[in-house]
């Protein structure tokens, strides 16, 4: 029986509008072959090929190495009216999970390799589809750039302070993604590129290690980073007066998208040098994606 079928994930280990900030519509091509005699059934699903976030989350829960997977459950004669549905009601539900525990409604299929707390609702309508799975092919969009936040470049100003002394502070900065938790992709981690100066003149230039949450729109991040701070004023060393010294630092970000690829962000951080040389900064801007 040849169908297709509108998906939709559930993840209950994330807060509910964070599952719901999973944008589009993603749809795949499905088998269903049932064997009355014996009482068992086989379902083949293929990946969803769309290029947004709700089918590049699917591709990557629950088709590792974007093969089709195949699933075989149980379907008692008291379940072959859910066959009929397809043909007479235009669609049934069947839900594939990792999660032993009782649902409602249509088909529920619990599979080892679906990760717990991991359910995909899959609403199933018949198909034009003249071939079988296995004959299809079909290009699938990549998952990285649809699950972690694009590359950003910001710009930030605000309130400052180097040990003890109160400045005006702007940040021009970079943020580049490069990987994700594929057990939990809304965690990702990269790399930044910081520069900032103050109204004290002094300049600082330097990079950072970055984790941090994707709920779109809603991004939180931090990071740990060094650089190279250029002083205004002369200190002492154990080398000998010197105005650059190496820093080291943390910061953190809450960014929200208000229109796409701008956002609004809030950036905080604190640091100092092996020379007790200290500060913090409390900043906002903005931040484009590309």
């Amino acid at each position: 029986m040849r169908l297709q079928g509108q998906l939709e994930l559930r993840l209950s280990s994330l807060p509910g509008a964070v599952a719901k900030s999973f944008e589009g519509v993603a749809t795949a091509e499905i088998d269903i072959s049932v064997t009355q005699a014996t009482g068992k059934a086989q379902i083949k699903i293929a990946p969803p090929p769309q290029a947004n976030k709700m089918a590049a989350m699917i591709r990557e829960m629950i088709f590792p190495g974007g093969s089709i997977r195949t699933f075989d459950f149980d379907f008692p004669k008291s379940m072959l009216k859910y066959a009929g549905a397809i043909a007479l009601l235009g669609a049934i539900s069947v839900t594939l999970t990792g999660s032993k525990k009782k649902g409602s409604g249509g088909i529920r299929i619990v599979h080892e390799s679906i990760p717990e707390g991991v359910e995909l609702t899959i609403t199933l309508a018949p198909s034009a589809r003249t071939e079988n799975l296995d004959e299809s092919k079909k290009e699938e969009a990549g998952n990285h750039w649809l699950i972690t936040p694009r590359p950003r470049i910001f710009g930030t100003a605000g309130y400052g302070s180097m040990n003890g002394k109160s400045s005006f502070t702007s940040t021009i900065g970079a943020d580049f993604p490069l990987f994700y938790d594929t057990k939990t992709p809304i965690i990702y981690g990269g790399l930044g590129l910081r520069g900032t100066v103050d109204s004290n003149k002094a300049l600082s230039v330097g990079g950072s290690f970055l984790a941090g949450l994707n709920l779109d729109p809603l991004s939180l991040q931090m990071g740990i980073g060094a650089g190279v701070a250029f002083l205004p004023n002369t200190i002492s060393t154990e080398k000998g007066p010197a105005q650059t010294v190496v820093y080291y630092a943390m910061e953190g970000s809450v960014s929200y998208k208000i229109i796409p690829h701008v956002e609004l962000m809030l950036l905080l951080s604190a640091g100092g040098s092996k020379e007790k040389t200290s500060f913090g900064t409390a900043q906002l801007g903005v931040g484009g994606r590309f």
